[in-house]
């Protein structure tokens, strides 16, 4: 088969069976591959025992998931559409051409080096409704969520994506500046490569699904050990 995207699920109870999967996905001609790796909790030792050839694996902690309110069902659901989502876009060049105007532009490659090959990834969702700078808030809330497991600190790599309503979009004014402050907000926040030129890669998505506001989307990864 051929596919340039595929995210797979898997428990860490399964990771021979996976590992097995994995190595069926690297003689394929899947270009882009993501495990999102069901556990007990982000202390789960066996954790350490991923194997190299899984690319990058987002942790889904269960306790972290209940805390947010969310099953273990939604909270991949939303994690898939969000990444496939950008992948699909670029691929197809589906953005209206009222939407280019400002935002940055980002294509499979992009997204391919912001989450591909860098191991251990973590995610966080934050959303928001201030009046101010709501892009902002959002991605501080995102840090703060439970599913946040790692430090911040020691990532290299960050996928930041702002997700918001149709409406809301065209009615807003200064989304575009938000979204900017935002990114530069992270930025200090991380560890870059030094050769790194765009460590951080963000865009805006438009999703009827994600309700009133900025809901932002956090997906850190390629971290010191």
């Amino acid at each position: 088969f051929r596919s340039d995207y595929l995210f797979v699920i898997t428990d860490v109870e399964d990771l021979e069976l996976t590992e097995s999967v994995a190595k069926i996905i690297e003689e394929s001609k899947i270009f882009l591959t993501t495990f999102g790796i069901l556990c007990p909790s982000a202390a789960d030792a066996r954790l350490a025992d991923i194997p190299k050839n899984f690319d990058t694996w987002i942790i889904f902690p269960k306790d972290k998931i209940a805390e947010c309110g969310l099953t273990s069902n939604e909270l991949i659901n939303r994690t898939i559409n969000v990444t496939a989502s950008l992948v699909l876009k670029y691929k197809f060049k589906s953005l209206n051409p009222r939407e280019l105007n400002w935002l940055f532009s980002m294509d499979i490659l992009d997204v391919t080096d912001t989450i591909g090959n860098f191991g251990k990834a973590c995610i966080g969702f934050g959303k928001s409704l201030d009046v101010e700078n709501p892009a902002l808030d959002a991605v501080k809330k995102a840090l703060k969520s439970p599913l946040f497991i790692e430090d911040i600190g020691k990532a290299k790599k960050i996928l930041l994506v702002f997700v918001v309503r149709r409406k809301f979009f065209l009615s807003a004014t200064n989304l575009p500046l938000q979204t900017c402050e935002a990114g530069n907000f992270l930025h200090e926040l991380i560890n870059p490569d030094p050769e790194d030129t765009f460590p951080i890669l963000f865009q805006v998505l438009i999703d009827e699904t994600f309700g009133d506001g900025v809901t932002a989307f956090v997906l850190a990864t390629n971290f010191d050990e």
